[in-house]
């Protein structure tokens, strides 16, 4: 009888427990209905956060007795608020497109052989390393020898560390050549991750055709989880701490002009150009 009376106290407490959380499912689209993949989606009441996938699709399991906030992110749209009463068991979230001024370049036949050239030290050693977290954005500005060519490639460094998520997606962004707050002149979502880690990542970046000139702002921005980080490589060179820079999930600069103790991002751009 004590067994059974446990048992049935135990099933209560469960039933209870489960008729106080209710799942909200969902995708995410623009204005045009077209699906926007890894949106970031937060409970403004605490610190749980979920993602679309590369479908936009989102499912979040919140406590239904209270009306919550949930708060829409994605890099190149409005941020949106959505109180958890409006919403039902399935729902389309609709954000809007933020217009940006983006450089239009003229690309012309050539018969020159394509050469490349580096910006950035691929073989530094790794100094320390810096984790970057939800929302949060790192980079470092690259100079170029020559300035009549176009991104190639991207590299960037992924630390083996045991507080940080090697396989996590983080995205490549491209600023213009010193300009504080940062403009951005890459206009594709350039999404890559470091898979198992503890090494470079390489990351095509040709098809936006961005102009080199005499160097340009290289940002990794992660797209994780909230309580998820990626591990990235920082090396020592004083010469281009001043370079460095943080982007906080708000856009303010976080860390530029020399706040980094003499270490910068391991990134490494290519360049194609004729000749």
């Amino acid at each position: 009888m004590k067994h059974f009376i446990l048992f049935l106290s135990y099933l209560i407490i469960s039933l209870t427990t489960q008729a106080q959380i209710v799942t909200y499912k969902g995708v995410v689209v623009d204005s045009y209905r077209v699906i926007i993949p890894n949106v970031f989606i937060k409970n403004l009441s605490g610190t749980y956060a979920v993602s679309c996938d590369s479908n936009g699709f989102f499912s979040i399991t919140l406590n239904k007795d209270s009306i919550q906030t949930l708060y829409f992110y994605r890099l190149g749209f409005a941020r949106k608020e959505v109180k958890t009463n409006s919403l039902d068991s399935f729902n389309t979230i609709i954000l809007k497109q933020l217009n940006a001024e983006l450089n239009t370049v003229s690309v012309t036949a050539t018969k020159h052989k394509e050469h490349l050239a580096k910006m950035g030290k691929k073989r530094n050693r790794c100094a320390n390393r810096a984790i970057s977290m939800y929302g949060y954005e790192i980079g470092v500005f690259l100079e170029a020898r020559r300035n009549n060519g176009y991104l190639k490639y991207v590299f960037v460094f992924i630390e083996d560390y045991e507080y940080s998520n090697p396989e996590a997606y983080f995205k490549i962004n491209v600023y213009e050549e010193d300009t504080l707050p940062l403009k951005r002149i890459s206009k594709s979502d350039f999404i890559a991750h470091g898979k198992k880690g503890g090494g470079w990542v390489k990351i095509y970046v040709i098809k936006d055709y961005i102009p080199i000139n005499d160097g340009v702002y290289i940002g990794v921005e992660f797209l994780g989880d909230w309580d998820e980080g990626i591990a990235l490589g920082r090396t020592r060179n004083k010469k281009f701490d001043r370079y460095t820079y943080g982007l906080n999930p708000d856009g303010s600069v976080n860390g530029a002009g020399g706040d980094n103790h003499g270490t910068y991002p391991m990134i490494v751009a290519e360049y194609a150009y004729s000749k």
